[in-house]
């Protein structure tokens, strides 16, 4: 089962969960500050990301975590056992960290969409974000012979 959760400052339980999940199951973590705005904006894509993994997904054993700065702590300790660091640099920052404990970082668009493929890259599940949709191929096709040159269409004007 998805365990979608929000760690603040002194939530021993979901903070203990997420440092347990860590290394065992595929996490994915968005580390944000309080009163920063590219932080809320964050909100409603990770908002729009975080319904469709109970859609998408709600079968995957995994965690995903919205986490306050000043909790930092429990993704922190778990990194220091594994002779690993955790290097945040600025808010918001999105991390993903494997079943065997690597770490990747996120650095795409902030979409509900990018979100979803970083899981699958997270959790090696290669789902399309456009699970149980019907898409159809294009069916223009390349009418131009080789060595031939493009027509140009634009009308000037």
């Amino acid at each position: 089962m998805v365990h979608i959760i929000n760690v603040e400052p002194g939530d021993d339980v979901n903070g203990n969960k997420l440092g347990a999940a860590i290394g065992s199951v595929p996490v994915v973590v968005a580390f944000y500050m309080p009163g920063c705005g590219y932080c809320e904006m964050l909100k409603e894509p990770w908002g729009a990301f975080t319904i469709a993994m109970e859609k998408q997904h709600p079968n995957d054993n995994a965690v995903i975590a919205f986490v306050n700065k000043d909790a930092e702590k429990y993704v922190r300790d778990v990194m220091v056992k594994n002779n690993k660091s955790l290097l945040i640099q600025g808010y918001p920052t999105i991390m993903g960290f494997k079943n065997d404990g690597n770490m990747i970082e996120f650095n795409k668009e902030r979409s509900a969409d990018k979100l979803m493929e970083f899981y699958h890259d997270v959790s090696g599940n290669n789902k399309s974000a456009l699970h149980g949709m019907k898409t159809t191929r294009g069916t223009r096709k390349n009418t131009k012979k080789k060595g031939e040159k493009r027509k140009n269409t634009k009308k000037k004007g």
